[in-house]
Formats: structure tokens, sequence, C-alpha cells
């Protein structure tokens, strides 16, 4: 799942969760009325990714940077921050003014997985965010190439059995949900893989 996350903000969360509202429903919605003091946005907003260009999470933040900007009538800066999984830009989010410019593309890695693995992240997932709206929901799929001799899961856990560290796999990264996926299936299963990461979900 995918949502969109700021630091929060009592002056700007009934615009922000507005134009969350209408970019989940796909509707546009009407201009929400300000008080005569509040000029939000009056400046381009940043959308922080935490990971790589080209991955899922920064593709859909992309994907609503435009709709969000005409709602909001602002422009939207995408600012790719990668790295721990996610945790180095959500740190970064969650230390930033919480006047409502710097929204995150959070995960399931970055406010659910990391929080959950590293004992320091640096950031509460529930108290230092705002969630406006879930942006889209993406399935986790294991994939074999091809040529691998079999028809089945089952035949694909057999497989992996009878080689014990001889069968690798890849994900986007340490941490990341492909990676904890994988090892709870080892766990489950007494299969043997080993982990190769990649600096993100495109490469």
């Amino acid at each position: 799942m995918k949502n969109l996350s700021v630091n929060p903000s009592l002056n700007t969360r009934r615009k922000l969760l507005g134009a969350g509202l209408g970019l989940a429903g796909l509707s546009a919605l009407a201009p929400l009325a300000a008080r005569a003091d509040d000029k939000y946005p009056s400046r381009p907003i940043t959308l922080v990714v935490p990971f790589p260009p080209g991955g899922s999470v920064d593709i859909m933040g992309r994907q609503y940077a435009e709709p969000l900007s005409r709602i909001l009538g602002a422009p939207i800066v995408v600012e790719n921050r990668p790295g721990a999984g996610g945790s180095v830009a959500t740190q970064y989010v969650s230390r930033a003014k919480p006047d409502g410019y710097t929204l995150v593309v959070s995960s399931q890695s970055s406010h659910l997985a990391n929080p959950l693995t590293q004992p320091k992240v640096g950031y509460d997932p529930i108290k230092d965010f705002e969630n406006i709206a879930i942006l889209g929901r993406q399935p986790n799929a294991l994939m074999v190439h091809s040529s691998l001799p079999v028809k089945n899961f089952q035949e694909f856990i057999e497989y992996v059995k009878k080689r014990p560290g001889q069968v690798n796999y890849g994900s986007a990264g340490i941490g990341s949900m492909g990676q904890l996926n994988v090892e709870m299936l080892k766990a489950a299963t007494g299969i043997f893989a080993t982990h190769i990461p990649y600096r993100g979900g495109s490469p």
C-alpha cells in the first residue's frame, strides 16, 4: 500500500486531506474555503519519494503529482531521497517544518517494516505524520525465470530445498518488503536462498 503522508499541521491538514480524497476518488473537488490569512499553498510543494527513480513508489508518486498540483494550484516538485529502505527520506520529512510544503510517499517499508526492524529508525511512523490518502495497492509477487524446471509453487519449493544455497533471489534492497517476504517464506518452508539486494525497485 502506498500512502501520501505529511508532517502534520493544523493549518493545512484540511486542504491536503481534501486534495488527497480527491485523488483517491479520481474526481475533482471544489476549492476548499480558507481563512483570509490562510494563503496555502503560496509556493511549490516538495513531494519526497524515499526510493530511487523508476520503482513502484516513484512511479505512483509521479502519477499523482500533476493532479495534486492542479487541485492545490501550486507546483509539485518530486524529490527522490533513497536510502535505508525509505528511512532516510522519511526521517527527513519527519523533521521538516510541519507546514504542508513537504510531503512523503510512504510505503510498507518506511512506515511498517523499518520501524519494526530498526531499533533507531529516527521517526515515529504514526505520531510524526498525518496520513492524507491511499494512492494505491500493489501485490507482491514471486517470479522465477522461465528456464527453471518448475511449473507450480510446490515444485519451486522442492527445487530450492534440493539446492540449499545454490538459488539466489533479488529484491529492491536490504530491509525491503521483497526481502522480508522471502525471508518469511524461507522460515515457513525451510528453504535456503541467497539474497541479492538491488538499489531500488527499478534496477
